[in-house]
């Protein structure tokens, strides 16, 4: 009962919010306008990767002004990302985003049912409740709803590939990866986790999702669209990563050595610290991740090396934007069984979803004169507190995950 009362508070007070954030406000435009305006660009015969500003008079009827804070020149999402909008083509942009949002829904409930099913839930019925209310103050699930981003998607895909590997069918498993490596190029890092385990079929199984979906692609949107990705839009994404809320190791080590921007004041620019700092970090990373792959034996094993692998990719990710964290609960599951009886590791734990949950501009707010716009100039002692505290989050779960008890009993099949 009081997990349900907990739920009926939660959607009492932060439903109107959450609900809001399914549909964007009258003029708004969000990420998720880039793949339904590829669309729109295909059918009016123009280049599927067109300047952005193009697109908005096109297909919105609205005349920008000469702005230099435009969201983005140009569509950086490559080419597969576009047939997400393929079935709302016919829509309004508003109302395709309305409908792309819903559909994300329909698949983080399938998300959480798969793994559910693999993965008891703590405190059985009563934990779904508590899961839902901990969705509704998501900061990641309201930002990718925000924006209209694929990330329930891709949790569903990766939850999939990480179920299909439980049940030794390993080209399903790579078939998956690879679809959704395809819409966001990251997870194609968990495929370190088939390469350490020598599972061949998975690499089959990529190679067959990734011919299927690149020829979907090919044929909605033709050949010219990836020599536009490469060649226009990838050249746009240079700078973003040393940014605000970019959580990944790279981001870390460019507040602190990379060139100095107009909100970021670093320690000491040194291009040579930079990719030394980078480089060491990341090769100390792989190297503990892959000695816990290849000493994963039992099926719970596995399931840890698979949910480090997760964690690990968003950390060497060159951008790890908050809303990506809604992909981790293959991670927070299997952490949570983890820690089962064991108060500190499960303090720590708490604390480190916490921090990813929660909004960065709460902490933003607190540390420096942050009103909602990336107008102040952050330094160095708070690049290494606030803009750096979900990046310890991620490293605390690899490390909880990575201390787990040594377990001797035999692992039983997947909960039916």
């Amino acid at each position: 009962m009081r997990s349900l009362g907990v739920f009926l508070l939660a959607c009492v007070l932060i439903g109107p919010g959450f609900v809001s954030a399914i549909t964007p406000a009258g003029g708004q435009i969000f990420d998720f306008f880039k793949e339904w305006a590829a669309v729109r660009n295909r059918q009016a015969e123009i280049p599927v990767y067109s300047n952005q500003r193009i697109a908005v008079e096109r297909h919105l009827g609205i005349t920008l002004a000469d702005d230099p804070g435009f969201f983005d020149e140009y569509n950086t999402h490559p080419p597969s990302a576009n047939l997400i909008a393929v079935p709302f083509a016919s829509m309004s942009y508003r109302d395709a985003h309305r409908a792309w949002n819903l559909l994300s829904l329909i698949f983080l409930a399938a998300t959480i049912w798969l793994i559910g099913r693999q993965v008891e839930t703590p405190n059985g019925p009563a934990g779904y409740l508590v899961a839902m209310s901990v969705l509704l103050v998501c900061d990641p699930l309201r930002q990718s709803l925000f924006q209209g981003q694929p990330n329930l998607l891709l949790g569903l895909l990766i939850s999939g590939a990480w179920v299909a590997d439980r049940r030794d069918r390993s080209g399903l498993a790579g078939a998956l990866l690879a679809i959704a490596s395809a819409i966001k190029i990251y997870p194609a890092f968990i495929f370190l986790y088939f390469l350490v385990r020598r599972r061949w079929w998975a690499f089959a199984g990529g190679l067959c999702g990734a011919a299927i979906i690149s020829a979907a692609t090919v044929a909605i949107f033709g050949i010219q669209c990836y020599r536009d990705y490469f060649v226009t839009a990838l050249p746009a994404l240079r700078g973003v990563t040393n940014n605000w809320g970019n959580t990944s190791v790279l981001a870390f080590w460019e507040r602190l050595f990379g060139t100095p921007t107009s909100v970021i004041t670093t320690l000491y620019p040194s291009p040579v610290l930079l990719r030394g700092c980078v480089v060491a970090s990341i090769g100390v990373l792989l190297v503990a991740l892959i000695v816990v792959i290849r000493r994963a034996r039992t099926r719970d094993d596995r399931d840890v090396a698979f949910c480090l692998t997760m964690t690990a990719m968003l950390l060497a990710s060159p951008t790890t934007w908050s809303h990506y964290f809604i992909i981790l609960p293959p991670v927070v599951f299997v952490a949570l069984r983890e820690t089962a009886g064991r108060p500190v590791p499960r303090i720590t734990l708490y604390l480190a979803l916490t921090a990813l949950t929660l909004s960065p501009r709460l902490v933003w707010r607190q540390v420096f004169d942050y009103a909602g716009s990336e107008s102040v100039t952050v330094v160095p002692w708070q690049a290494l507190t606030a803009m750096s505290y979900q990046t310890y989050a991620l490293l605390a779960v690899m490390i909880v995950l990575r201390a787990r008890r040594k377990k001797s009993e035999t692992d039983t099949g997947p909960k039916n």
